[in-house]
């Protein structure tokens, strides 16, 4: 059977012809113009798993075979992401994406720029990225009523985001419990990573509205999961493999499902070694080794596994019982795959 994984380099390939079109159409603005949307290009392009595109053609696949047009549309999620990331790396500080300068960094520098500035056209980076989605959608030969519907799903992908990414900001300062942190998951990280592809590939592909209120269910846990896992990758994986600075979840303060699940079951010892790293910008390697000793020792990150796990375990059961194409299914099953594995290699 055909991996959904054969699509990837069609998505990447797809995005740099988006992209080499719009830049053509910027000839009669100033260079620095060009530049912004070069730059949006090159972050977008760099080295990523594309598995948003990837499950928004799944769910397609489930309705109808996969034609260049939904390739195409499949899209709009990467774009998404793009918009969000450059502008989720300014509020977090963060100085790499993909082991490459974030957006702000970039402009940082550029023209010998200063913070502000680099900060500035990031943010605005972002929402000339989150127009290009728009675009896309424009550009699609779609019957008018698929057209609204696609515009409405998009624009409730960004709302809860925003909601998301706000809640994320206020965690930081507030003390939380895991119930308030999957809540800011589940509209941070699920919306525009699970759920909002799922919807986009059935509603490109016509499905009725309740096979659509299937996939979100499906897409709500599978989110949950995918933050899970992230979060733990993030602290327990080597840089090389993660792209991102060594412990900036921590540094950064952030109340993540890990953390709130080790304090649950911490000693006051062990809690006052995590609460004085969290947040601490100067944050040591030992300081951080001593966290995730604390991390393994109250079994936080075994429970923390096998909670996601579970959530994954609840979605392939979802799964199967949906009366839908098989092909599309079993691309599902293949990227739920990818993400077992990745958790099987977190100790």
């Amino acid at each position: 059977m055909e991996s959904i994984l054969n699509y990837k380099e069609k998505i990447h390939l797809l995005l740099e012809q988006f992209f080499n079109q719009k830049i053509s159409t910027l000839k009669d603005y100033p260079r620095d113009i060009t530049h912004i949307m070069e730059t949006i290009k090159e972050f977008t392009l760099r080295k990523s798993s594309r598995i948003r595109p990837l499950i928004c053609l799944s769910a397609y696949a489930m309705f109808k075979e996969i034609t260049p047009e939904a390739q195409r549309l499949a899209l709009t999620t990467e774009l998404l992401q793009t918009a969000l990331l450059i502008q989720d790396d300014v509020m977090d500080n963060d100085d790499l994406r993909r082991g490459k300068p974030t957006v702000h960094k970039i402009y940082e520098t550029y023209k010998g720029y200063n913070e502000n500035l680099g900060k500035s056209i990031a943010m605005l980076a972002g929402d000339i990225a989150a127009l290009l989605v728009y675009e896309l959608v424009e550009q699609a030969s779609l019957p008018a009523a698929i057209r609204i519907r696609v515009i409405k799903e998009i624009n409730g992908i960004l709302e809860q985001e925003y909601y998301g990414q706000s809640l994320d900001i206020l965690n930081a300062t507030e003390q939380v419990t895991k119930e308030d942190i999957l809540q800011t998951y589940n509209l941070k990280t699920a919306a525009y990573t699970t759920t909002g592809p799922l919807a986009l590939g059935a509603i490109l592909a016509g499905a009725k509205e309740a096979d659509i209120v299937k996939l979100k269910a499906c897409g709500k846990s599978l989110g949950l999961a995918f933050q899970i896992i992230d979060d733990l990758s993030n602290l327990f994986t080597e840089q090389a493999e993660t792209g991102k600075i060594p412990y900036a979840d921590l540094k950064e303060g952030k109340r993540t499902f890990i953390i709130a699940m080790t304090l649950e079951h911490a000693s006051p010892q062990q809690k006052a070694i995590i609460q004085k790293g969290l947040g601490n910008k100067e944050l040591t390697k030992e300081e951080a080794e001593s966290i995730k000793s604390s991390i393994r020792t109250t079994k936080g990150l075994e429970k923390t596994k096998t909670y996601a796990f579970n959530l994954i375990t609840e979605v392939e059961h979802l799964l199967r019982e949906m009366n839908l194409q098989e092909q599309g299914k079993q691309y599902l099953f293949e990227i739920i795959g990818l993400l077992k594995e990745k958790l099987s290699k977190i100790h």
